[in-house]
């Protein structure tokens, strides 16, 4: 009734799947400079990937560093990416090989006491126990 197709789709042959690995392949390989340290690598095992969410050029040693001064001295969650004007955050679990157990332990301690914002909280004062304890019932 008035849906007309205005111009034919566009019909493109399928590629092999040859072709298709070797494209990916060409795109891994690719050289990158690191938007922190300036440093120019074609090692594809030295990139850091964000999981899909941005796609902005890191070297994974770079992007350690810069997780754990936003966890250690910031005391920061919620991990945004370094990219100008990128709000995208970065995936803790995709990020839990990278930046090894006892950040990654941290990281989730920090986004824990982030949940619970609203609530009286201390830790535990024994000297070798640093537990959240948090005060949900009010009063004393």
């Amino acid at each position: 009734m008035g849906n007309t197709l205005q111009t034919p789709p566009q019909i493109l042959p399928p590629q092999q799947p040859q072709q298709q690995q070797k494209i990916a392949d060409e795109e891994e390989n690719q050289e990158f400079t690191c938007e922190i340290c300036i440093e120019p690598t074609s090692n594809a095992d030295k990139k850091f990937t964000n999981t899909n969410r941005c796609s902005h050029p890191f070297c994974t040693d770079c992007m350690i560093k810069y997780i754990r001064v936003k966890l250690e001295d910031d005391n920061v969650g919620h991990i945004k990416c370094p990219a100008f004007n990128c709000d995208h955050t970065l995936d803790p679990l995709a990020c839990a090989s990278l930046v090894g157990p006892s950040l990654f332990v941290r990281w989730c301690d920090v986004l824990c006491e982030a949940a619970i914002v609203g609530f009286d909280k201390c830790y535990c004062p024994h000297r070798n126990c640093n537990a959240l304890i948090v005060n949900e019932c009010g009063g004393m």
